[in-house]
């Protein structure tokens, strides 16, 4: 068997599990798993036994709806490339824009806190593109920090984000921050029954649903991020759209001002922002 017959083989299988973009993610996970360049991917050469069964075993994950991210390792964020597993959400395009937001606010030499990291996206995508900013970034999951953490040492950010264990700002010390960033949990449980398998099935639910409509998380940060932030500061959450109209309700009742909800790329307004007195 040559590279492009297992290429064929693969795509096959995965046409018949229903994946949409099956020739593409066939190419993919032979090409990134053994490191190939485009030209050998259509060359002749026979394929080891070894690299056959490997192909054969990753596109049986892709098979039963496993994410292509996790199947790799890796995941794309902006000009980043995360690395990932089941102890972390995958990162969304969506997200860079509440970065571009949060940059847009840091003053010079500014300090940011990322409330519920997971790999880490907001965190370092803020560090790498800021080279004077101070970042804090914390989560409850072991696992997702040493996700985290793994992705700072490799992009070469470790000096420059502090990462904390710590269930919302329980275990955080006395500190007052420009801005503080959240992209929590937000999943009502009924929305969560009816995701996509390749969502349900594989990534965390902790890092997915919350009670009280999916609003428990982001209204417990809303109540305790003043004490954590300098006046004039910004606290910005991302959540589901119909979500955003309770957050900014709720915002004004703890006494932050000039609240806004602004949209992604897909002119969804899926991000609440507001300043502290």
């Amino acid at each position: 068997m040559n590279y492009l017959e297992l290429q064929n083989e693969c795509a096959s299988a995965l046409e018949q599990a229903g994946i949409e973009n099956f020739r593409n993610e066939s190419r993919w996970i032979i090409q990134e798993t053994l490191q190939l360049s485009s030209a050998a991917l259509y060359s002749s050469a026979a394929v080891p036994e070894e690299q056959i069964l490997r192909i054969r075993q990753l596109c049986f994950r892709r098979c039963q709806h496993e994410p292509l991210q996790y199947i790799l390792g890796t995941a794309p964020f902006a000009e980043l490339e995360l690395k990932v597993n089941r102890d972390v959400l995958i990162p969304r395009s969506e997200t860079v824009c509440l970065v571009e937001y949060i940059l847009d606010k840091l003053p010079p030499s500014g300090t940011l806190l990322d409330v519920g990291c997971g790999s880490g996206a907001i965190a370092l995508l803020s560090a790498s593109r800021r080279k004077d900013i101070a970042v804090t970034a914390v989560d409850k999951s072991p696992g997702a920090l040493k996700i985290a953490q793994d992705n700072a040492m490799m992009l070469e950010l470790a000096s420059r984000v502090k990462f904390v264990e710590s269930d919302l700002l329980s275990q955080l010390p006395s500190q007052k921050f420009d801005v503080i960033a959240a992209n929590l949990p937000y999943v009502t449980f009924d929305e969560y029954a009816q995701l996509a398998d390749d969502v349900r099935l594989f990534e965390p639910e902790m890092a997915l649903t919350a009670p009280d409509e999916g609003m428990a998380l982001i209204s417990s940060l809303i109540v305790s991020a003043p004490e954590y932030l300098r006046s004039g500061g910004t606290l910005a959450l991302e959540m589901s759209p119909p979500q955003t109209a309770r957050a900014a309700e709720e915002l004004t009742a703890c006494g932050f001002v000039q609240v806004e909800i602004f949209a992604d790329q897909f002119e969804k307004k899926r991000f609440v922002a507001a300043c502290r007195m």
